[in-house]
Protein backbone atom coordinates (compact mmCIF):
# COMPACT_ATOMS: atom_id res chain seq x y z
CA UNK A 1 0.00 0.00 0.00
CA UNK A 2 1.35 3.42 -0.91
CA UNK A 3 0.41 6.22 1.49
CA UNK A 4 -0.92 9.19 -0.48
CA UNK A 5 -1.60 11.53 2.43
CA UNK A 6 -4.86 12.51 4.02
CA UNK A 7 -7.64 13.64 1.71
CA UNK A 8 -10.52 15.95 2.57
CA UNK A 9 -13.94 14.39 1.96
CA UNK A 10 -16.94 16.67 1.54
CA UNK A 11 -20.67 16.07 1.12
CA UNK A 12 -23.63 18.42 1.37
CA UNK A 13 -23.77 17.92 5.16
CA UNK A 14 -20.22 16.97 6.16
CA UNK A 15 -16.61 18.02 5.73
CA UNK A 16 -14.13 15.41 6.94
CA UNK A 17 -10.58 16.75 7.11
CA UNK A 18 -7.46 16.36 9.24
CA UNK A 19 -7.34 18.21 12.56
CA UNK A 20 -5.51 21.52 12.54
CA UNK A 21 -4.03 23.40 15.49
CA UNK A 22 -6.86 25.94 15.45
CA UNK A 23 -9.42 23.18 16.16
CA UNK A 24 -8.43 22.96 19.82
CA UNK A 25 -11.41 24.96 21.17
CA UNK A 26 -13.96 22.87 19.29
CA UNK A 27 -12.29 19.63 20.36
CA UNK A 28 -12.41 20.70 24.00
CA UNK A 29 -15.97 22.04 23.88
CA UNK A 30 -17.41 19.05 22.01
CA UNK A 31 -15.73 16.11 23.72
CA UNK A 32 -12.38 17.00 25.28
CA UNK A 33 -13.70 17.43 28.81
CA UNK A 34 -16.72 15.09 28.75
CA UNK A 35 -16.12 12.18 31.15
CA UNK A 36 -18.87 10.09 29.53
CA UNK A 37 -17.11 10.27 26.16
CA UNK A 38 -13.82 9.29 27.78
CA UNK A 39 -15.32 6.07 29.06
CA UNK A 40 -14.78 4.73 25.52
CA UNK A 41 -11.41 6.24 24.56
CA UNK A 42 -7.93 5.84 25.95
CA UNK A 43 -6.89 9.36 27.03
CA UNK A 44 -7.81 11.25 30.19
CA UNK A 45 -10.42 14.06 29.96
CA UNK A 46 -8.95 17.56 29.82
CA UNK A 47 -9.46 19.71 32.91
CA UNK A 48 -8.89 23.05 31.14
CA UNK A 49 -8.71 24.43 27.62
CA UNK A 50 -4.97 25.03 28.01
Amino acid sequence: MIHKGTKTLQTDRLILRPFIKEDYKEVYENYGFDKEVHEYISWIPYDTLE
